[in-house]
């Protein structure tokens, strides 16, 4: 480190100073006491000639360097070596490893069919448009899963007359706006129109951001699973109809178009389906859901076909089975298959979810559900943690000669509006609606 400048010490111009004094002092006192000789000396012109005044600088008390106690000794073989332990670095947090899997939650409804008389309750005339909203509004609070799937038996084509199978682009939107996320188009009726009407229906449902099933633009398309990633958990959507209409056969057929209708049966076999869903799991789907649309009009009982095609469905990989097209609602029940490990595999099937929405008045028809699964993924198998369901009723009332329709939750209390009468049908299509889940394995969902 580099030294100040050396000068005069304090301490030395005070010594000399006292020096001075002291001989002179001495000279004065010395003769006296010897007695020999006169000597005068001028103490004070001697001490006035050595005032500090001129020899220590003037320092401001700021100025005044105050050095440390503890300052290190010049010399550094002298000093103390620091013997204080350093202090460790902190050790990281171990990173966990990541749990494989987790939790999904699904909501599957029924059929909706906008036939002539739902179509011209949601026409407006003073605007010239359709708007669907209102009648699907009281979904909207059940469709809270992180997936929310129903069935729509219609097609959507502008260029051709609106018509009981034919309907309003609008009710995409509706459907959107209720919470839907994942429509199924493929129905018997659905290639009436052609791969025109088919290709409309498609793009009509994805301009409101929802995923489509069952009907296929191209064979690229058609070739696709529609697989959903919710929690960690890969969810594959299959869907196929039961029959196709011979127009719609024929209609495909000049096209050569066959790949836009998924059936689920392909020259008299179910091989083809059975192969799309052990290829979703070979391609990583944690969970397959296989909707279908299958079984005749108002029939409250699965047939002895269907049960063996569900039962193929299990043994092929399939995790929930889901109908609907019955326009009722069907019982559910677990099927037992075997995995691959010959381990026993439970596999939901829902025979059928019944109607959300259509005209009929019959007593089977005016109910439907929304059944709600919370499913569990470990990393290697599922468990279903919850099957709930909530209650559904069509209400329709009359204002200006007019019907007007509404889905309602039959277990909620009555909407505004509702006279007593459709209050007693509601209460009814309730009963009846628990009455054909009876021996199901499914329970009343709880808010």
């Amino acid at each position: 480190m580099k030294q100040p400048p050396r000068g005069v010490s304090f301490g030395t111009i005070f010594m000399l100073a006292v020096a001075f004094v002291v001989v002179g002092l001495s000279a004065v006192t010395l003769p006296r006491l010897l007695g020999t000789a006169n000597f005068n000396m001028d103490v004070s012109g001697a001490i006035s000639a050595l005032t500090l005044d001129g020899a220590l600088p003037r320092l401001n008390l700021t100025e005044i360097p105050i050095s440390d106690a503890t300052a290190a000794p010049e010399n550094e073989e002298d000093s103390v070596q620091d013997t204080a332990t350093p202090t460790p670095a902190p050790t990281p947090a171990p990173t966990s490893t990541p749990i494989p899997g987790g939790t999904v939650t699904l909501t599957l409804g029924g059929s909706i069919n906008i036939d002539d008389a739902i179509r011209k309750s949601a026409y407006y005339s003073d605007s010239g448009k359709y708007d669907f909203s209102d009648i699907m509004v009281f979904l909207r609070d059940e469709m809270r899963a992180d997936l929310n799937f129903l069935t729509l038996e219609n097609i959507t084509y502008e260029d051709a007359k609106v018509s009981s199978l034919n309907a309003p682009c609008e009710v995409m939107d509706a459907l959107a706006g209720a919470g839907v996320e994942i429509v199924a188009l493929g129905h018997p009726k659905a290639a009436e129109k052609g791969v025109e009407g088919i290709r409309a229906t498609i793009d009509a449902a994805k301009e409101q951001g929802m995923a489509t099933l069952g009907i296929y633009a191209n064979q690229e398309e058609a070739a696709r699973y529609r697989l959903f990633t919710v929690d960690n958990v890969d969810v594959a959507f299959l869907h196929y109809t039961e029959s196709v209409t011979s127009s719609g056969k024929k209609n495909l057929q000049n096209a050569g178009a066959v790949y836009a209708l998924s059936t689920i049966k392909v020259n008299g076999t179910t091989d083809a389906m059975l192969a799309d869903i052990r290829d979703a799991k070979a391609a990583g789907a944690d969970v397959v859901i296989v909707s279908l649309n299958w079984g005749k009009v108002s029939a409250s009982k699965p047939t002895a076909e269907q049960k063996t095609i569900a039962q193929q469905l299990a043994d092929a990989g399939a995790d929930a089975i889901i109908g609907a097209g019955s326009r009722v609602v069907q019982p559910i029940t677990w099927l037992a298959s075997k995995d691959e490990n010959g381990e026993t595999r439970h596999v939901l099937c829902a025979w059928s979810l019944g109607s959300l929405l259509n005209e009929s008045r019959k007593d089977g028809n005016v109910f439907g559900m929304l059944l709600q699964l919370q499913i569990y993924f470990d990393g290697q198998d599922i468990s279903f943690q919850k099957v709930c369901y909530t209650p559904t009723y069509i209400w329709r009332y009359k204002q200006d000669s007019q019907y007007y329709y509404r889905v309602v939750i039959s277990d909620q209390p009555a909407p505004d509006g509702m006279g007593e009468d459709q209050i007693g049908y509601m209460e009814k299509a309730l009963r009846n609606l628990q009455k054909y889940l009876d021996d199901s394995p499914v329970t009343l969902r709880t808010k």
